[in-house]
């Protein structure tokens, strides 16, 4: 309970932890390991690789808005398969994890 209660509040101070340690804290959360086995590396401005425990997941940063105002941004996964486009940059798949 208390693990749930600290993910919780460290999800709501995301304005002021660096992008690449909210991914880190949420995908420990996912992965059910410490945030200090997690490796994350930047794919584009809003998007995160994450590794840790023989697991592998991408994260997209999502702001939806409510009546036109921004609300709090937080981490989604991003389905297995899905390719990923910059501007300007050709598409990009995600690592193959051999699971398929």
């Amino acid at each position: 309970m208390l693990k749930k209660i600290l993910f919780a509040l460290s999800l709501s101070a995301c304005a002021t932890i660096p992008k690449s340690e909210q991914v880190q804290i949420r995908a420990a959360h996912d992965f059910q390991c410490e945030a200090s086995q997690v490796k994350t590396t930047r794919v584009d401005e809003r998007t995160f690789h994450a590794s840790a425990c023989g697991q592998e997941v991408s994260y997209v940063e999502s702001c939806p808005e409510v009546s036109g105002q921004l609300t709090r941004c937080t981490w989604v996964q991003r389905p297995a398969g899905e390719s990923v486009v910059q501007k300007g940059a050709p598409a990009v798949s995600p690592p193959d994890t051999g699971t398929n």
